[in-house]
């Protein structure tokens, strides 16, 4: 047999997963660390994630802290952050990078649902994929195995991928409302 229900299961929670992470970075007008996480620096002819390089924390509900652990590198890492398309302008203040989050407009917040939308519907697209994946493994399989056991695993599939389907509603359900709030 083709067919392995597990790694289908696999693939479909991943996917998910994955997107989870990209909503994680939608900017909300609150100070969540994972903002940062797509922030790339370059230092000494290399780039590096800004993690490689700090810790971000939360200092208010409107303030990021970055501690960047080597002092040579703080005004690279405040140049990656202006320079990461994100809206951002970082302060060195001492030892520490201050990274003001903005409060969200109306029209920020209605972008950021319709991304968070998108975002929702491009998974969906991939949860379907890797259902029609899974069907033609059964397809494939069909031919030596009995029909039932076929049927069963039809229903096994569709049944994931509804289940799948039904997170990722509420997921985007749950991020725009956090948007909007």
């Amino acid at each position: 047999m083709n067919f392995n229900e597990d790694k289908l299961q696999e693939r479909m929670d991943n996917t998910v997963a994955h997107m989870q992470s990209q909503l994680a970075t939608l900017r909300v007008g609150r100070a969540n660390p994972a903002l940062l996480d797509k922030v790339i620096v370059r230092v000494e002819n290399m780039n590096l994630s800004l993690r490689d390089l700090a810790q971000v924390t939360i200092r208010d509900p409107q303030t990021l802290l970055v501690a960047v652990y080597d002092p040579e590198y703080r005004s690279e890492v405040e140049k990656a952050i202006r320079n990461a398309d994100l809206n951002l302008n970082p302060v060195i203040d001492k030892e520490m990078i201050r990274v003001p989050i903005p409060k969200a407009t109306k029209d920020t917040k209605d972008k950021m649902a319709k991304t968070a939308r998108d975002i929702g519907e491009q998974t969906k697209s991939k949860i379907r994929t890797i259902r029609q994946d899974g069907m033609k493994q059964l397809k494939q399989d069909s031919k030596s195995s009995p029909a039932d056991e076929v049927k069963r695993l039809e229903k096994l599939v569709q049944t994931l991928t509804d289940k799948h389907n039904k997170s990722i509603d509420e997921t985007i359900k749950s991020k725009i409302q956090d948007i909007q709030s």
